[in-house]
């Protein structure tokens, strides 16, 4: 359902990231997930008159609507779309040190994980509303649109270039139409690289959803593989990926990046063929290393690839007609897997 919701509001978020700039849709995401947390935190059955709402389906509303809208305004478009700004020779690069942050964010699941096991979820979700509100909030304040508008250039460059015929721009301006292609939705949505980015991350993401959701109970009923090693190998991959991550996206600024998307990808489907013959140990770490690695790595010189074809000026909007484009494969293909 978050996925769901997700890709539903997508072109709307990303139509507001690129009107009103990252910053503001960031702290107005961060808000609103963080109340969810507040909220969830004190969920219970409500009674109004003959309506009966149990403590479940207002968790759904909460997790699935509230708190999924804010994750997704303020983490899934804003942030991205301020990255993409302010770099263009460097994109690739500047996307995997970006990564890194999501990759990086098993601490923050083992702390919450020990607050729950210690003091209760109803505590755990409280606390994580907090950290949204005393780190967030402030970090999302640091966030800006465009260079153009504090007299920068993307890359650092300086404030003036040189154009063929002598004369300079005014740092100003908005230089993204002579440093960058920035397609219009239209001409983006009607363009033969937009669908087939579609279509091949779509497939993409019905391998890695359902590895996501299915890891753990394929390892352990399947595979006989002991829970405690496979849970420690879901968050082992997802470390692993930090390689992937910074290497890949490094590599995405000198290889021409479909090349380094398609090897990712290939890679992926390698790991895999390694998680369905699974018997023992070492096949699981070989999974784990070769998985975490590509799926790593295929995340950073994606979010590249669309602004190296799309521009910067529409770049949210047009992640945002893709993530709802992508419904099908992350809402469908995990049950099909399953």
């Amino acid at each position: 359902m978050c996925r769901l919701e997700g890709g539903l509001e997508g072109p709307i978020i990303g139509i507001l990231v690129d009107k009103y700039g990252p910053r503001r849709m960031a702290i107005i995401g961060a808000v609103i997930a963080g109340s969810g947390f507040f909220l969830m935190s004190l969920v219970s059955s409500i009674q109004i008159g003959p309506f009966h709402l149990s403590a479940f389906v207002i968790f759904v509303l909460l997790y699935a609507g509230w708190m999924s809208i804010g994750y997704n305004t303020g983490f899934g478009h804003a942030s991205v779309a301020a990255v993409n700004a302010w770099f263009i020779k460097k994109r690739s690069r500047a996307f995997a040190i970006y990564s890194l942050g999501a990759g990086g964010s098993g601490l923050t699941v083992f702390l919450l994980g020990f607050i729950v096991n210690d003091y209760g979820w109803r505590t755990g979700a409280f606390l994580a509303g907090v950290g949204i509100f005393i780190i967030v909030i402030p970090l999302s304040l640091l966030l800006r649109h465009k260079p153009e508008q504090y007299g920068y250039l993307p890359d650092g460059l300086p404030p003036t270039i040189a154009t063929d015929q002598g004369q300079e721009h005014d740092p100003d301006t908005d230089l993204s139409s002579s440093l960058d292609n920035d397609f219009t939705i239209k001409q983006a949505i009607f363009s033969i690289a937009f669908w087939m980015l579609v279509l091949g991350t779509s497939a993409r993401a019905v391998a890695m959803t359902s590895v996501v959701i299915h890891q753990v109970n394929y390892l352990t009923n399947v595979r006989s593989i002991p829970l405690i090693h496979a849970s420690a190998a879901l968050g082992a991959m997802v470390t692993v990926s930090l390689v992937g991550r910074l290497g890949f996206g490094f590599l995405g600024d000198y290889i021409d990046k479909r090349y380094v998307l398609i090897f990712c990808t290939l890679l992926q489907a390698v790991g895999i063929y390694v998680l369905s013959i699974v018997d023992n140990m070492t096949l699981l770490w070989v999974f784990v290393i070769i998985y975490g690695i590509s799926y790593g790595g295929a995340i950073p010189v994606f979010m590249a690839i669309v602004g190296e074809y799309f521009g910067r000026k529409n770049f949210a909007t047009i992640r945002g007609w893709m993530q709802l484009c992508h419904v099908p494969s992350t809402v469908v293909g995990p049950v099909y897997a399953g």
